[in-house]
């Protein structure tokens, strides 16, 4: 299974192993946030990633942060947001940005009483020139969150790779 071009599902499993939770918590350290591909949440082997990684989680005492790093269209014109040809098509297509509130709902609600998870980064570097845009897109995909997870924290990240309001 193909997560993007660069990442598949075989070497997905070699991203974050348990031995990198063991390590963080070796070091004292709370917490890992965790960067995922939206095609995670349209294949159940790949949402099986997401789990295992929070039983792992568990195990050592980490808090994970579920961070939206590429969401559907891609955020900004960087490769990590699977942008490989520098467009920002969350930002031009509405239906991408449906896509992506479906998939925060999706995920909310199957981890709405996970207490190792800390909270949800809802969407990591956005880039663009509206800031309008951003603001109406955080305000849906915190209703989407909100309509079955009311307790985990949200992680609000500023416009052009986090460095503005």
């Amino acid at each position: 299974m193909v997560i993007n071009d660069h990442l598949t599902f075989a070497n997905l499993h070699n991203f974050i192993t348990e031995a990198d939770f063991k390590q963080v918590a070796s070091w004292g350290m709370n917490s890992i946030r965790l960067p995922f591909h939206y095609k995670i949440g349209a294949d159940a082997r790949a949402i099986s990633y997401l789990d295992q990684a929070i039983g792992w989680a568990r195990k050592h005492r980490v808090y994970l942060i579920l961070d939206l790093h590429a969401a559907y269209g891609a955020q900004n014109p960087d490769w990590h947001s699977d942008s490989l040809d520098g467009k920002t098509e969350l930002w031009t297509k509405k239906s991408n940005r449906v896509k992506t509130y479906a998939l925060w709902e999706k995920l909310a609600d199957r981890y709405k009483d996970e207490a190792i998870i800390a909270g949800y980064d809802v969407l990591n570097e956005s880039v663009l020139k509206d800031a309008d845009l951003l603001n109406e897109f955080y305000r849906e995909a915190i209703k989407a969150i909100r309509r079955s997870d009311k307790n985990h924290i949200l992680f609000i990240e500023g416009n052009h790779w986090a460095n503005t309001k």
